[in-house]
């Protein structure tokens, strides 16, 4: 089952619109669920198709991740294409793997600080 994981992304009524047009499902990731594993979040996912608050505007500088669960690759380059398309601002895109499916949601958010860290570091040579 196509699943798509979104958080602390402000426009995530837009991507769920767009998932669900291919009946792909989302599911939001609160802020508390930080310490669960990916893999728990992903399988207890809670669909929400809550509208950018005010407590999420403010919180609009902060990071926010989209995770792709077992979706097709065909899906993933056409959520890519629309989210660009629409100018919707993401900080990280992740896969769900067998071997970040055993982090928490703060390991992963570290990990990907990490790879964007050295991607930009080897791009400054």
């Amino acid at each position: 089952m196509e699943r798509i994981l979104l958080y602390n992304v402000c426009a995530n009524e837009e991507i769920i619109r767009i998932a669900s047009n291919m009946r792909i499902k989302c599911g939001t990731i609160d802020a508390n669920d930080q310490d669960r594993l990916i893999k728990d979040l992903a399988s207890d996912i809670k669909i929400k198709e809550s509208i950018c608050s005010s407590e999420m505007t403010q919180k609009a500088h902060m990071e926010s991740m989209l995770i792709f669960c077992d979706v097709s690759e065909k899906h993933m380059d056409k959520l890519l294409f629309e989210i660009k398309h629409r100018s919707i601002d993401i900080t990280f895109k992740a896969v769900l793997t067998p071997t970040n499916s055993r982090w928490t949601l703060r390991e992963m958010l570290t990990q990907m600080r990490r790879e964007r860290f050295e991607y930009l570091r080897m791009n400054m040579k």
